[in-house]
């Protein structure tokens, strides 16, 4: 028993640095061929983007209109609250106030519906275009052998922080999607 063990430990020992041996002379990875875009850029210069935004400040000054009405409204019932409300008996002040704290909450009501109506709108309008830049993207990055695109940066803050501008593919994604960079005056990105 005691003579197996070093012989196992051996035979392990050999199969291990013979495998480690292949490994290093192994086959090759394929190289990484890695580009970017700046999505900001793209939607900056697309159309249907700015249609969208169009689409969504007209639904927002409407929204914004009833708002302003129910507004108007409360306060006009408020300012006669308060220039009745002396005169007035004790059950019907209370019975104002409460019509007052219900048109409050209508109105708090109504700005988060007002919310969410434009999120949702939001949503609807731009998701397409997203998924319309993605798919340019992937194309331009098949075509051109990419094995990897990053978006330039995120906000304020980039994602890359050094970028050849050889591998930028930005303007090759927004031909993919037919904008004429000439007529889009080829904003600097």
């Amino acid at each position: 028993m005691k003579r197996i063990i070093p012989l196992i430990a051996a035979l392990l020992l050999g199969v291990f640095s013979v495998h480690a041996k292949d490994k290093s002379q192994g086959p090759q990875l394929p190289a990484l061929k890695i580009g970017y875009v700046s999505f900001e850029y793209v939607l900056r210069l697309l159309p249907e983007l700015k249609a969208a935004q169009s689409e969504l400040d007209s639904l927002e000054k409407q929204l914004n209109k009833h708002l302003n009405a129910k507004l108007e409204d409360y306060q006009k019932k408020r300012e006669a609250f308060k220039k009745g409300s002396k005169n007035a008996d004790e059950s019907v002040r209370k019975q104002q106030a409460l019509e007052l704290q219900r048109l409050e909450r209508s109105i708090e009501q109504f700005h988060l519906e007002l919310s969410e109506k434009l999120n949702s709108k939001e949503v609807d309008l731009t998701n397409p275009i997203y998924s319309k830049v993605q798919d340019a993207i992937t194309q331009v990055a098949k075509e051109c052998g990419y094995t990897c695109v990053l978006n330039a940066n995120l906000g304020r803050v980039p994602i890359l922080l050094y970028m050849d501008e050889e591998h930028n593919i930005s303007d090759r994604v927004l031909r993919k999607l037919g904008v004429d960079l000439d007529k889009a005056g080829s904003e600097k990105k």
